[in-house]
């Protein structure tokens, strides 16, 4: 074990990137394998040649990813069917969070044990490499620096149990708005925090498939047009994913002391991720092969 926790005192990390991002959105993994792929990552790093991982993925179909204490009941299953959404189990805690046009991250760092300052560390330093990135875009990013709940005391937000209705420690906002979310997981060697950055589209939308009646599904969806939004809102070209995930890439590596070996996904890898679908997926619009 050699912590990155205090990366001026060691040379850079060997770390693997793993480039998910295909030309097409349409062909992107499943919702499933993002998250069974994160976990495997997360659980296997210790028996790898690296220190730390960098995942880029998007998804296809627009999903629905559950925090690992929610169940399917948090959201409407059938209006998710109708909308060919999947929905998902992240190996992360957190609230509802809707996938559909965003670029996902996941970073995970050996770890021989984990404390409050060295969590906070990796929230932080991973918002200021997306920080960065964005001012690439001319977009002017804040770091969320504490956990708070707009209009925490509204039924329809308290009842939705929204990603978007709340702001932790590292998220990343632009004038008050926020857009970005992440999560983390302490593993045994391991820490993985996994996010995403909406690009195109309305946040709102998810408000369409929680179980709420449809008045408070309409006060809910004005209630987070004001508390997040994608990147297209405040850029006049919004980035590609790919744009956004190579610019995110090279923060990142600097942020950290990180040195880049791309290596893509083995066979036996694949395999192994398949074998942890049932656990991470919840339902499945199975508009295409998999």
């Amino acid at each position: 074990f050699r912590s990155w926790y205090h990366k001026g005192m060691t040379p850079p990390l060997n770390t693997r990137l793993i480039w998910d991002i295909p030309e097409k959105i349409e062909n992107s993994h499943w919702g499933w394998f993002n998250m069974a792929a994160d976990d495997f990552l997360a659980d296997s790093i210790v028996d790898s040649n690296f220190q730390a991982i960098l995942r880029f993925y998007t998804w296809s179909p627009p999903g629905i990813s559950l925090g690992i204490h929610q169940n399917e009941n948090a959201v409407d299953i059938n209006a998710c069917k109708r909308l060919g959404w999947d929905v998902v189990s992240r190996p992360t805690g957190g609230r509802t969070l809707l996938h559909d046009n965003d670029l996902s991250y996941s970073i995970i760092l050996m770890s021989g044990g984990s404390s409050i300052s060295q969590l906070r560390y990796l929230y932080k330093s991973v918002a200021n490499a997306l920080i960065t990135t964005l001012s690439l875009f001319g977009i002017d990013g804040t770091d969320s620096q504490v956990a708070t709940t707009r209009n925490l005391r509204n039924l329809a937000v308290q009842q939705a149990k929204l990603c978007a209705s709340s702001c932790v420690r590292g998220e990343v906002t632009v004038n008050g708005v926020k857009i970005s979310s992440a999560a983390q997981r302490v593993y045994r060697n391991s820490i993985l925090q996994h996010g995403s950055v909406p690009l195109k589209g309305n946040i709102a939308n998810v408000a369409s498939v929680v179980n709420l009646p449809p008045d408070r599904k309409d006060n809910l969806k004005s209630l987070l047009n004001e508390r997040a939004a994608s990147l297209e809102r405040f850029c006049e070209e919004c980035p590609t994913p790919h744009d956004l995930a190579k610019s995110f890439a090279k923060s990142l590596e600097i942020e950290f002391n990180l040195s880049l070996s791309s290596r893509p996904w083995s066979n036996s890898e694949l395999s192994l991720i398949h074998n942890r679908r049932t656990r991470f997926e919840k339902f499945s619009s199975a508009k295409k092969a998999s």
